[in-house]
């Protein structure tokens, strides 16, 4: 079965996934807890996560591509316009299912 006809069939189990991890952080480093990290694949499907204690996000069950060619471009965006870079972007394989894939590290402007 495709990743397309899963999507369609409601069968979630089906479509490879992995995580993205990264982190909110001030401008001398420090991780900034409870901010929300949003996520938004090619196919404008979004996610979020808040971050921990220590500043990290971890976005779970991000839909990998089946095929060896494809890819899943998305983009990433901070809690608010404070933030650099303003949006950041990870592209997955299909060699990252079951695997954790490393996202933007946001930085508060000053």
């Amino acid at each position: 079965m495709s990743e397309e006809q899963a999507k369609r069939d409601g069968n979630p189990s089906d479509i490879p996934q992995c995580n993205v991890k990264g982190a909110v952080v001030d401008s001398r480093g420090n991780g900034l807890s409870n901010k929300e990290v949003s996520l938004t694949d090619q196919l404008g499907q979004t996610m979020s996560a808040i971050t921990d204690g220590a500043g990290s996000y971890t976005l779970y069950g991000v839909d990998c591509p089946a095929s060896a060619n494809g890819q899943n471009v998305c983009t990433l965006t901070p809690p608010n316009d404070n933030y650099s870079p303003a949006t950041g972007t990870v592209t997955i394989v299909s060699a990252d299912r079951d695997t954790t894939v490393t996202g933007p590290t946001f930085t508060k402007d000053s």
